[in-house]
């Protein structure tokens, strides 16, 4: 009866660790994934930024094109 009762322990304890871990490793992804979002996004928005403060002169924005899409 002990036995058992320490494996059930350990089989619990194990599937908590286990579970702990994967919900850890899924916060970590999502604010990792978070941070690449904003960083696009403020990137995004300064290079739209300076098209507008520069003008729409092809030779100067077009380089700036592939940056954008």
């Amino acid at each position: 009866m002990r036995v058992a009762a320490q494996s059930a322990h350990h089989r619990a304890k194990s599937a908590q660790l286990w579970l702990g871990g994967l919900l850890a490793t899924t916060r970590i992804t999502a604010l990792l994934k978070w941070k690449v979002s904003f960083h696009a996004t403020v990137t995004a928005d300064a290079v739209a930024f300076l098209i507008v403060q520069i003008g729409p002169w092809p030779a100067v924005t077009a380089p700036l094109v592939p940056l954008i899409g």
